[in-house]
């Protein structure tokens, strides 16, 4: 179950792929999600990886593992155990070198069940090139935090971020089958920097025995699926990579219809300090979108 004590403990936790590994912590008072959203305030630690980081996904969600337990036996020994919840590492931080290590033992640890809800990617949002979030960025991601909260903690509903749970390939396409937490699929823009950003293939690439699968065709298909049409035959073993670095630098244009509406606005104030291309027409004064965006992710299969 989810801990609903008078004093609830919600961890929010970023292991980066980077040099670095941040926690982020938010203890609150049982209230409605309404309520937290907007005072949400968290305290960061960070932690180089020489003093015990990993970069495997095995090795990662052990550590996470390990640091749930420890909380548990610190703060909650004898309660009802905490919910924790958590951001997928992207965007800049993502390393296709490990296989999307990182961001695929966080979208394991939110699919397997217990208590640890993955929120949504971190790529979607406005962000200043070195891989840290735009001041809204982070309003916004915060946005998500809540609605996600208040569907769990307050509502008892259960929660799976937007991901990939099996393909179908024939001859030179796959069709990949989403979980989709409010259908139907739609295509968006990320923002890559302050800027946003769509791509032909639409976050994609593939590879199979014969090397690179060029993806001639994105297209949603159905409520729950995207079918993937390549220039040729697939061969072998294929590798379908979404949200990956090499050609997207973590990025990808796959989301959901949610319609929940978000408390606060985007904001954009002349000579506050913010950069001038984060006063964008289509944000500015308007409630801070919160359609889920599919989690970054690797999917195989053998033809």
């Amino acid at each position: 179950g989810v801990c609903c004590l008078y004093y609830s403990f919600v961890c929010f936790v970023h292991l980066s792929v980077s040099s670095f590994c941040f926690f982020f912590f938010f203890f609150f008072k049982q209230k409605t999600a309404y309520e937290i959203m907007p005072s949400l305030v968290g305290s960061e630690m960070c932690i180089r990886d020489r003093y015990g980081g990993d970069y495997t996904r095995e090795g990662y969600k052990a550590k996470v593992r390990q640091l749930y337990s420890d909380v548990i036996a610190d703060f909650c020994a004898g309660q009802r155990p905490p919910a924790m919840f958590t951001y997928q590492t992207g965007g800049t931080y993502t390393i296709d070198t490990y296989e999307l290590a990182i961001g695929m033992a966080q979208l394991d640890m939110a699919t397997e069940g217990g208590n640890i809800y993955g929120v949504c990617p971190s790529y979607p949002f406005p962000n200043k090139d070195s891989g840290h979030l735009t001041s809204n960025g982070y309003r916004w991601m915060d946005m998500f935090f809540g609605k996600v909260m208040f569907r769990v903690l307050v509502l008892g509903e259960g929660w799976e971020p937007l991901h990939c749970t099996g393909v179908e390939v024939q001859d030179d396409y796959a069709l990949l089958n989403y979980a989709v937490p409010y259908p139907p699929l739609q295509w968006g823009t990320p923002y890559d920097g302050r800027t946003a950003k769509t791509y032909a293939d639409k976050g994609f690439r593939a590879t199979d025995a014969n090397g690179a699968l060029d993806i001639t065709a994105a297209e949603i298909v159905a409520d729950t699926v995207v079918k993937l049409t390549f220039s040729r035959r697939v061969s072998g073993k294929i590798k379908i990579w979404y949200a990956d670095k090499t050609s997207h630098n973590g990025n990808g244009c796959l989301k959901d219809s949610d319609p929940f509406l978000a408390t606060e606005n985007y904001v954009y104030t002349a000579g506050s300090g913010q950069y001038a291309d984060e006063n964008i027409p289509e944000l500015v004064d308007k409630p801070y979108p919160l359609e889920n965006w599919a989690w970054a992710q690797i999917i195989e299969t053998t033809v």
